[in-house]
């Protein structure tokens, strides 16, 4: 049911504190969240797959060894496409830091993880 009523005001200016802040940035939110997957998802000594591309998978790449993770990196600028990366463990914790914007792509790399056995929160997350 829709409500005939303002709920929430948002004020867009060039000044404000998101756009200008550092603990804004990108790179402050890819801290935060393998901060709290490392915390939370990781076991002691347990390994990570990292699927994706450029600036966001580097940025995980970076905190992932700021902990000590060992991780192995599928990059799907150098094989493109998630249909490329042929070894995927599912016994292991896989962070994507893409997801596609086409509707039909997500689908796709949704059913290939489900095939090889892979579920979003238990074995796979996106960042």
């Amino acid at each position: 049911m829709a409500v005939e009523e303002v709920t929430h005001l948002w004020r867009e200016h060039p000044d404000r504190t998101s756009r200008n802040s550092e603990h804004y940035q990108q790179i402050a939110f890819f801290n935060l969240k393998t901060d709290w997957f490392v915390r939370n998802e990781l076991s002691e000594n347990e390994s990570v797959q990292l699927i994706g591309t450029g600036v966001k998978s580097d940025l995980v790449a970076k905190k992932l060894r700021e902990y000590g993770v060992v991780f192995e990196v599928f990059d799907v600028r150098k094989r493109p496409g998630i249909r490329s990366v042929k070894v995927l463990d599912p016994t292991c914790k896989t962070i994507l830091t893409s997801w596609p914007i086409d509707e039909q792509t997500r689908s796709d790399i949704s059913s290939f993880l489900a095939e090889r056995g892979f579920e979003f929160g238990r074995n796979v997350w996106l960042f």
